[in-house]
């Protein structure tokens, strides 16, 4: 029996051991099911390069937010059955007419280099977004030094001469205006935690709005001190008062007989000590419930407008803004996921609302490739015999043009 037992343990093991090989496939981007090709004329469009007005606090420098936001775009477009040239032959395309400069290498100093690579390993998100902060404006520095902007606006020649090279009718422009991490502000209990939210909620009711963080701090800290100390002043522990020990002592008469009242043990001053401890350990509470509690917010803002290429005409513009924040404290808090479904739900409400004008545009698209065709198409001309005027007179083949000055 106990053979068997150990077997089917063995065998039980070698499952669970077995269950473990391997390997676990996460598709976090879902691909795009290819569009059959259709008959009708396909619109063109060239994505450009965006331009960039953020200013705030962002986990991606400039180039890593054009490619996350231009890819998010194009996927999206991809769907649509909308394939837009190759983003390095755009930007090549546009260095070749002087609209952009391709900056060779980085001038980034080697402070900045090893701070970045620091960072990179096992640290904090709090750590990780204060030195950001210095780095961002160390950044912004060094771009300013380095970068040189070649044209802001784009003419209808240029227009017309980015539309021959990349032979496309419409070209996608558009602005980031906003690409940033800031701090959620939120009183769901969910997504702070029990304490942040007690002690955030009763400190905004009482105190209201605080200056900065570090007032918001004492506020925390205050009303943990003053309820600690209110709930401890009627506790009777850690301290416990004196116990009573009452006595009556007669003096061989009745009348003679007096009561005693004898405390042994515990602490005099025990509601004051009580008072003293759990205040203490309130504030201390409320110190670390400010520490934690916090809801990373990724806000991104993106402004496209759909221009044709050869006229300059803008068909269609739009502008979206997204807030994403983790939903409670059990979801992934990583400032890298929000930014990540900031940018995807931005480019798919954009694409989605330009979808809506693209039968539109395809139609336009068939007309001007119906003219083009119908220009390129040589009319048979008749010619009519001509009349001497002579009436009865047939005419002769001296009419035609073939015998002309015979």
């Amino acid at each position: 029996m106990k053979k068997q037992s150990l077997f089917l343990l063995c065998v039980v093991l070698g499952l669970f051991v077995l269950s473990g090989c391997g390997t676990k496939i996460k598709e976090t981007i879902n691909h795009v099911d290819t569009p059959s090709i259709e008959d009708q004329p396909q619109v063109k469009i060239a994505l450009l390069p965006l331009a960039d007005y953020t200013a705030g606090v962002s986990p991606d420098d400039g180039i890593r937010r054009q490619v996350k936001l231009l890819s998010a775009i194009g996927h999206e477009l991809s769907r649509l059955g909308v394939y837009s040239p190759v983003d390095e032959d755009v930007i090549q395309c546009l260095a070749d007419l002087g609209i952009i400069k391709i900056i060779n290498g980085s001038s980034r100093g080697l402070g900045s280099q090893f701070i970045e690579r620091e960072m990179a390993s096992d640290w904090s998100d709090d750590m990780r977004m204060e030195v950001e902060k210095v780095l961002a404006s160390a950044r912004v520095l060094e771009e300013s030094q380095r970068l040189e902007t070649k044209k802001i606006g784009l003419d209808r020649g240029v227009l017309n001469e980015i539309a021959q090279r990349l032979d496309t009718d419409y070209v996608l422009r558009g602005r980031i205006i906003e690409y940033e991490v800031r701090d959620g502000k939120t009183f769901n209990p969910f997504q702070r935690g029990i304490l942040p939210f007690f002690f955030d909620f009763s400190s905004a009711t009482i105190f209201g709005v605080a200056e900065s963080d570090t007032y918001d701090l004492w506020q925390d800290v205050a009303i943990g001190g003053v309820l600690g100390a209110a709930f401890g002043a009627s506790a009777n522990h850690p301290f416990n008062a004196p116990d009573d020990e009452t006595k009556i002592i007669n003096g061989g008469h009745p009348r003679l007989a007096r009561t005693v009242v004898h405390e042994s043990g515990g602490f005099e001053d025990s509601a004051g000590l009580n008072a003293a401890f759990w205040g203490t350990a309130a504030a201390g509470a409320a110190y670390l419930a400010s520490k934690g509690g916090k809801v990373p917010e990724a806000v991104v803002q993106v402004a496209l407008a759909l221009q044709d290429a050869h006229t300059g005409r803008v068909v269609w513009a739009n502008r979206v803004e997204k807030e994403v924040e983790p939903v409670s404290v059990w979801s992934d808090t990583r400032v890298r996921t929000q930014v990540d479904v900031a940018v995807e739900e931005a480019a798919r409400t954009l694409v989605r609302d330009l979808a809506a004008v693209l039968p539109k545009l395809k139609q336009e698209v068939a007309t001007e490739e119906h003219a083009v065709w119908a220009t390129k198409i040589p009319q048979k001309r008749e010619i009519k015999p001509q009349s001497t005027g002579i009436q009865g007179e047939t005419p002769s083949n001296n009419a035609s043009p073939e015998n002309w000055g015979s």
